[in-house]
């Protein structure tokens, strides 16, 4: 994937995300039935 392209999708999900956030007035991906991504390798 060119790098424009890649940037353009970066862009367009950084919009769709900060929406979620703003339209979850402030709840957590566990009390908005969302997903929360845990990396197994980290421990911190």
């Amino acid at each position: 994937m060119p790098h424009w392209e890649r940037h353009r999708w970066c862009d367009e999900i950084s919009a769709i995300n900060e929406k979620l956030n703003r339209d979850a007035g402030g709840r957590s991906a566990a009390d908005s039935g969302g997903i929360e991504l845990v990396n197994p390798e980290f421990e911190g």
